[in-house]
């Protein structure tokens, strides 16, 4: 639960498909129907910790994500 020493790393690699759908009340020109999309994500972290003292652990944290996913048709469902 609270490590002092050692290190910890994972890594995952995606695919991932989805269909968009969007329909708006105020402006009905920027609805999307049934917009398939494919997208590769892969996403690392890494944690390590070392013990200075007795009493003291300084550790650091690092996380990297990397997707092939475009913006959507509009702010409001990127946003989403």
């Amino acid at each position: 639960m609270y490590p002092t020493k050692g290190y910890s790393h994972s890594s995952s690699l995606q695919l991932l498909g989805g269909e968009q759908t969007y329909r708006s009340e105020y402006d009905p020109t920027t609805n999307v129907n049934d917009v398939f999309d494919v997208w590769i994500q892969w996403r690392a972290k890494h944690e390590q910790y070392l013990q200075v003292s007795p009493h003291f652990t300084l550790g650091t944290y690092a996380e990297f994500a990397l997707s092939s996913r475009k913006l959507l048709q509009n702010y409001t469902v990127s946003v989403i």
